[in-house]
């Protein structure tokens, strides 16, 4: 069977991968923002062990704490760059190369790769979410919210049994720890969309420069910062802590109840109910249009206001 590397410079060489993501990512941006922004196409360089990649990141992170052996992401982006560890043990099932995985996620670095100075909205300094880090949780939303819909356009989900396989919109199939590194209360099976956290009323007339924000920069000055996610279930703006690492104190059924109407009402029902125990964390790409629909061209006018 092929390796990762193989399967990597496979997509990279053909000859029009890169120039669809190019294009689709500019389409997308202007869409949804009503801003053009000129695209560099980032290198994506492979590493063969943890030594060189996390090497790489501790030279283009020289502020952050030097990371080591336990490091575990797949891959990473900066500014022009996108690194991939080729030996990680997230690209494989049963031992072959998840080719949908290791696509999907060559889509979401390269959105990290052009947001604003490749950071997106990383390096802003108070909080979306009560407590430190929480930044990060929305640069996620934001960066695999437009990866998904860029692999779509792109048409690469007929590839992979019309999926796009991200962990960061689905729960992990254990509630003790998230990609960006949240503490949940949700279930370990049959899982929730997270980014429909970013249809929660709190947000409402502020996706457009939530959005704006991580593609061009600017100011987020009109927004409530202090916003914790239990607050966000309930559709109501503020409160003053949500607990130590950045908590997200909700369990599955109430995300459903508070605005599961606004979802289901968009067509969007789908994308809340992915089995993560049965099928990964495969997102169906069919539901693109709708997801598409309310991000673009106005992102701050939700058709429906839940009860």
């Amino acid at each position: 069977m092929p390796g990762v590397g193989v399967v990597l410079r496979k997509w990279l060489e053909s000859s029009d991968f890169l120039d669809d993501l190019q294009g689709c990512t500019s389409a997308a941006i202007k869409a949804s923002t009503s801003l053009t922004k000129t695209i560099r196409v980032p290198q994506f360089i492979p590493h063969e062990g943890i030594e060189t990649f996390a090497g790489a990141y501790n030279k283009s992170h020289p502020d952050s704490p030097d990371v080591g052996s336990s490091f575990g992401s797949p891959a990473f982006a900066i500014a022009n760059e996108v690194h991939v560890r080729l030996d990680c043990g997230d690209w494989f099932v049963d031992g072959d190369v998840n080719e949908c995985k290791l696509v999907s996620t060559m889509v979401h670095e390269f959105l990290h790769a052009v947001s604003h100075n490749a950071v997106g909205l990383q390096a802003d300094d108070e909080p979306i979410f009560k407590g430190p880090g929480s930044y990060c949780y929305m640069d996620e939303i934001i960066t695999d919210l437009y990866g998904y819909l860029v692999y779509t356009a792109m048409g690469l989900g007929s590839e992979f049994g019309g999926a796009y396989d991200s962990a960061y919109l689905c729960p992990k199939s254990s509630s003790s720890a998230m990609s960006v590194g949240n503490k949940t209360d949700l279930q370990p099976k049959g899982g929730c969309w997270l980014s429909t956290v970013f249809f929660a009323p709190v947000f409402d007339d502020h996706r457009r420069a939530i959005v704006k924000r991580y593609f061009h920069g600017g100011s987020l000055a009109g927004f409530e910062m202090s916003v914790s996610m239990s607050d966000l279930v309930k559709g109501t703006a503020t409160m003053t802590s949500a607990g130590p690492n950045y908590g997200m104190p909700f369990s599955l059924s109430s995300l459903r109840t508070s605005w599961g109407a606004r979802v289901s009402t968009a067509g969007l029902s789908g994308l809340q109910n992915i089995d993560v125990a049965e099928v990964g964390y495969k997102i169906p790409v069919n539901l693109a249009g709708a997801l598409s629909a309310l991000l673009t061209p106005e992102l701050g006018s939700d058709p429906v206001t839940p009860a």
